[in-house]
C-alpha cells in the first residue's frame, strides 16, 4: 500500500467510572443548574471493554493505518502501549479552548 492511502483513526474514550472524572462531571452540572436535564445513566458512559480487543483488530487487520488519535479527558486504560509509535493521546485542552472545558459530551 502506497503511503498517502494511508488513514489516521480518532476514537474518543472516558472512563466513567473514574471518581475524579465523576467528581467534576457533577460538579460542572450542578454548576450550571442542568443536573436534572442531564442524561447521567451510567450506561451513557459505560465502558464495555471491549477496546482493546479493538485495537488488536486494527494492529492485525488494518496495517494501512498511519495514527490512531486516543481522544481523552485524561485517564487511560490501564493496559494501553502509550509508547506504540501509532498511538497519539490527546487530551481534551489539547485541542478545545479553555472557555468551553469541561467538556462531558459522550460523543
Amino acid at each position: 500500500m502506497q503511503e498517502n492511502q494511508m488513514i489516521d483513526f480518532v476514537i474518543p474514550w472516558v472512563d466513567g467510572s473514574d471518581p475524579a472524572w465523576q467528581k467534576e462531571r457533577d460538579a460542572k452540572a450542578a454548576q450550571l443548574g442542568s443536573m436534572e436535564r442531564c442524561d447521567n445513566r451510567s450506561e451513557r458512559y459505560r465502558d464495555w471493554d471491549n477496546l482493546r480487543y479493538w485495537f488488536r483488530g486494527v494492529e492485525k487487520f488494518a496495517p494501512w493505518v498511519h495514527k490512531i488519535y486516543f481522544v481523552t479527558w485524561g485517564h487511560l486504560p490501564e493496559w494501553l502501549d502509550v509508547r506504540h509509535p501509532k498511538l497519539v493521546i490527546v487530551r481534551h485542552e489539547d485541542y478545545i479552548p479553555k472557555e468551553y472545558l469541561p467538556t462531558f459530551n459522550s460523543h
